[in-house]
């Protein structure tokens, strides 16, 4: 029988995802209250963030791109902007968000990404619950 530990350094390796830890900080900074580690029924990781498609990866081999495009079709399938956070072991949380969220007259929404610290990713999300009517919309 494998130790738990020994499996998730394992799936790491081979480039898996292992559980998520973005949520619980993410809670923190932004003052909300997770939902827990489980599929919500917006089809996002683990918190709801109103207005948001949170998407969390923790994976040593990188795949920016598939990720993102899993963050798109959960927004339109939602109604909401996608928000994608990744990390490798012992680097930080870093976020993806669409371009058009931080300057909406400069880049048309589903363009242009922009990659935040997780802080950064929290002040947007926690600007958007005070001001609902700033940003774009994701919704086709």
């Amino acid at each position: 029988r494998t130790n738990p530990k020994t499996r998730q350094n394992k799936a790491l390796q081979q480039g898996r995802s292992r559980p998520l830890s973005a949520p619980a900080p993410l809670a923190d900074i932004c003052r909300l209250r997770v939902a827990g580690l489980r599929r919500l029924v917006t089809g996002a990781d683990g918190l709801d963030v109103p207005g948001w498609a949170i998407e969390c990866k923790r994976c040593e081999r990188l795949e920016l791109a598939a990720w993102w495009a899993q963050a798109m079709r959960q927004a339109r399938a939602t109604a909401r902007k996608p928000v994608l956070f990744y990390r490798q072991s012992r680097q930080p949380w870093l976020a993806i968000v669409d371009a058009a969220e931080l300057a909406p007259t400069v880049f048309e929404p589903g363009r242009e990404t922009a990659t935040l610290r997780l802080e950064a990713a929290a002040q947007l999300m926690r600007s958007s619950l005070i001001n609902p009517t700033g940003g774009t919309e994701h919704a086709s």
